[in-house]
């Protein structure tokens, strides 16, 4: 895979492997012509696809010339209509495979910005729904990727693939509320929200990103001054409060992911309400930026965002507007239900939000606005 934001790429990326002499890998495929319209070329591509989608994902570019797995030239693929041809390309995909790849996405890069010429990249998702099968032509095939290519897969890799499907979102789950632990800055007390934004492919493989400063790591908002330092599992930043405790902290690990810790009761007061504006505040913010990050380096959707509220015993939930505050809660801590998607957009958050709000006896309108909670 291509080291930077599948929306950042452009031809003179492609051109760069050429000139690193950079091999095919499990993560990256090249291919000197388009799939063409007989049964052979179409039931290649679609093994190519599963078996990037069962391993831990990669590129597929369309236009490269290889000479034994090595990238040797660029000369190209011509499209009259690029957008034509991704979406011949991306229905095969979804008639071809079972179950469906979720999160595939495809880019034609011109070598000039008017050319009719370029290479066309195809960005293929660790998949949590692995392993994919090629049904086409009565086929019924399943692919396993080594560094130097793909294989059809034997009993014991079908095996191996499945259980680590079925064990994907436990693995994720598992990183969720470390940070109280990990941080060496005390937080402030009363009524947390945990969250932790991770990319799917992390429960297929590990990363080792590097965090020079506050600028390769997501941050809190930005409400009062901005402190943070390495630490052993990544970069941390917080807000700090005037007795020297956290307000806010966000890590950003190297694993490739990220967690967030919030104080919730409001500042210098005995208030047992908390706010679902400020909820969704920093579960936005936070998780925008995140994204935005990890995409940096590297990383790519789909992603899995996790949260939970701690220490809410007693607590009210303040809707906003006219509305009473929510009776009180009776429990220590909820854990709600992840959220999936691709690319963050602010209304990704809606289903959450809606269980903080059953959390506390009430049901979310169908018309808040999600700045709103």
């Amino acid at each position: 895979m291509i080291d930077k934001p599948f929306d950042a790429l452009t031809y003179a990326d492609i051109e760069a492997l050429v000139a690193a002499g950079r091999g095919e890998e499990r993560r990256l495929e090249f291919k000197r012509q388009l799939v063409a319209g007989s049964d052979g070329d179409k039931k290649e591509y679609l093994a190519d696809l599963s078996s990037l989608a069962n391993a831990q994902g990669g590129d597929l570019i369309f236009g490269v010339e290889e000479a034994n797995g090595v990238a040797s030239s660029v000369p190209g693929i011509m499209l009259d209509d690029a957008d034509k041809e991704i979406l011949r390309l991306e229905q095969l995909a979804l008639a071809g495979l079972q179950p469906r790849i979720s999160g595939l996405r495809s880019r034609f890069l011109p070598s000039t910005p008017d050319s009719k010429t370029g290479v066309l990249v195809q960005r293929v998702p660790a998949s949590l729904n692995a392993p994919h099968r090629v049904v086409f032509q009565n086929w019924g095939k399943f692919f396993a990727r080594h560094s130097r290519g793909k294989s059809e897969m034997d009993v014991l890799e079908l095996r191996e693939a499945f259980t680590a499907s079925e064990g994907a979102l436990p693995r994720l789950r598992g990183l969720h509320m470390r940070l109280s632990d990990l941080t060496h800055v005390p937080q402030r007390p009363g009524a947390q929200l945990v969250m932790t934004l991770a990319p799917l492919a992390l429960a297929r493989r590990q990363e080792m990103l590097e965090l020079l400063s506050y600028q390769d790591a997501a941050t809190p908002p930005l409400e009062g001054s901005l402190d943070s330092a390495q630490t052993l599992e990544g970069f941390l930043c917080w807000t700090k409060t005037g007795d020297g405790q956290a307000f806010d902290q966000v890590l950003t690990h190297r694993a490739g992911y990220v967690e967030g810790l919030s104080s919730q009761a409001p500042p210098n007061t005995q208030s047992t309400e908390i706010m679902v504006s400020e909820i969704a505040k920093f579960l936005r913010i936070v998780t925008q930026d995140a994204v935005r990050k990890l995409n940096a380096k590297g990383l790519s959707g789909p992603w899995a965002l996790m949260a939970s509220l701690i220490g809410v015993n007693g607590v009210q939930l303040y809707t906003g507007g006219r509305s009473r505050p929510t009776r009180p809660s009776n429990r220590y801590q909820f854990d709600f239900r992840e959220v999936i998607f691709d690319d963050f957009e602010p209304s990704v958050l809606i289903p959450l939000m809606r269980q903080v709000w059953w959390a506390f006896g009430r049901e979310r309108p169908a018309d808040q606005d999600i700045n709103s909670g």
